[in-house]
């Protein structure tokens, strides 16, 4: 469960888009957002701003406490890749809580495809634990 974003090599970001490839010299280390901005992305009218605080949040930057209520949220967002990137980022983050929220959202959500993409990252998650 790699965003391109998140590795250490073959990425440029340049002008506020991410150009993939062999990069002249190593990525600079991101900052992470404070919280505050990513929960402003999360209730943003943008889907890809909902999207990228789905990808951020699933990140171990930020506490469970914060993090989960808010994932929990975006999984019952009404465009499903916002939906699928929330409840994989609670798989991602790995703690019983939000393993058992994307577990409840798997069970709860009506979209096919968010129900499979978090299977998914559970079988995953599994084989990556065992």
């Amino acid at each position: 469960m790699q965003y391109p974003e998140d590795l250490p090599f073959g990425q440029v970001v340049e002008d506020a888009y991410l150009y993939l490839g062999n990069p002249a010299r190593p990525a600079e280390a991101r900052r992470a957002p404070r919280f505050a901005e990513v929960a402003g992305l999360a209730s943003s009218p943008a889907w890809t701003a909902r999207q990228e605080a789905a990808r951020l949040l699933g990140l171990p930057t930020y506490d469970d406490a914060r993090a989960v209520p808010v994932l929990a949220a975006l999984c019952c967002d009404q465009v499903p890749v916002v939906a699928q990137t929330a409840g994989t980022s609670l798989v991602r983050r790995g703690t019983q809580q939000s393993l058992a929220e994307a577990r409840r959202a798997a069970s709860d959500s009506p979209a096919p495809g968010v129900r499979r993409e978090i299977e998914k990252a559970l079988l995953r998650w599994r084989r990556e634990v065992l």
